[in-house]
């Protein structure tokens, strides 16, 4: 269907642990054909 290019979002001034932002993102994309890609600086 589509990628979505991000990085860790809301891991920096937010101060969210990337473990679980990230599960929260496989949670709402597990269903689809979207391919998620991360990118750290």
């Amino acid at each position: 269907m589509g990628d979505i290019y991000i990085t860790w979002i809301g891991c920096g001034l937010d101060r969210l642990q990337w473990e679980n932002v990230s599960a929260m993102i496989e949670e709402v994309f597990e269903a689809t054909d979207i391919k998620i890609t991360v990118y750290t600086l």
